[in-house]
């Protein structure tokens, strides 16, 4: 990963990211991870829904919490019914993302 680029779970490599520096919380699902269970879980990206999500060794996707904390502060125009349904895409939870164990 260089500052502008990073390799995500499926090996696409997003280009354009914003520098350390420029990150615009504390926590950076990318830079600055908070202390969550999944937080060096690989990143995958879901267009459809512009959302970054974490990788568990279950291959389940889980919602990143910093991207979703992100979305909230920033994007303040958009629905937060539909911000909030993006963290609750869980229909295949194992618990990975809250507890960091297995189920």
């Amino acid at each position: 990963m260089t500052d502008n680029t990073v390799t995500l779970y499926d090996g696409t490599l997003l280009s354009g990211v914003h520098a350390p520096d420029e990150c615009f919380l504390e926590h950076c699902c990318i830079h600055n991870p908070s202390d969550h269970p999944l937080r060096t879980a690989p990143l995958a990206w879901m267009g459809g829904v512009r959302a970054m999500f974490r990788v568990c060794d279950h291959g389940l996707h889980h919602p990143d919490p910093d991207d979703t904390t992100f979305m909230l502060a920033s994007f303040r125009w958009m629905d937060v019914e539909a911000i909030a349904s993006v963290h609750l895409m869980r229909e295949n939870c194992d618990g990975c993302c809250t507890t960091g164990g297995e189920s």
